[in-house]
């Protein structure tokens, strides 16, 4: 090493351990404060300082990482119940938008949030087609069970509907049934993708009552 500088890449470790200067320089390069680089027996201890700085440089990080996965955790947690109550409430108002659909004779509104795909879609969907050409028909729903998360959720629902006949003179049919019902969020939308039983919404046989 004659007729050079003598430097290493160093840090807080390495000044402790050999005395270097206070700064670093250029590219991560320090100047020791002797002109002679440092003797053999002090060697052990520099690297021996260099092995915990990186250590306890670990360690930080390690730190830092667990702390940050625990942020993340806690506010999981705390958004956990805020976006049950959210779905529930954009479940609600799917509901609400069919049985105005249904008091209104609009099948494609009331089919709408209906997965294409689901069992028996073609089948509701002639129900209600012949169901709203019959009279005027109200509904009342009310949820009995609800559950799962931001992304599926089943629901129990007890659906009463009244089905009045288009004739003055005619008879008022009155329904009453538990619907059960699955939800899955599709995009930004939710779609039922499962409804039992699909007869609750056939068309009223007024020649019968």
């Amino acid at each position: 090493m004659s007729g050079r500088n003598p430097s290493l890449l160093c840090g807080a470790a390495c000044q402790a351990a050999a005395g270097c200067q206070s700064a670093w320089l250029g590219r991560r390069h320090c100047r020791w404060r002797t002109k002679s680089p440092p003797q053999a027996d002090n060697l052990p201890h520099l690297i021996g300082g260099l092995k915990f700085a990186a250590a306890r440089s670990s360690v930080r990080h390690s730190r830092r990482r667990l702390t940050g996965s625990a942020a993340f955790l806690a506010v999981a947690l705390l958004l956990a119940p805020a976006l049950r109550a959210d779905s529930h409430a954009e479940i609600l108002d799917v509901l609400g938008s069919m049985a105005t659909a249904l008091g209104d004779g609009n099948v494609p509104e009331f089919m709408k949030p209906f997965d294409r795909d689901m069992p028996g879609y073609d089948t509701l969907h002639d129900n209600i087609s012949a169901l709203a050409t019959q009279g005027e028909v109200a509904s009342s729903i009310q949820p009995l069970k609800d559950g799962g998360d931001e992304t599926k959720r089943t629901m129990d629902l007890d659906w009463y509907m009244e089905i009045r006949s288009a004739d003055p003179a005619g008879p008022l049919v009155r329904r009453r049934e538990v619907v059960h019902c699955r939800f899955e969020k599709q995009g930004k939308h939710w779609k039922i993708t499962f409804l039992d039983p699909i007869s609750f919404f056939a068309p009223s046989r007024f020649d019968s009552q």
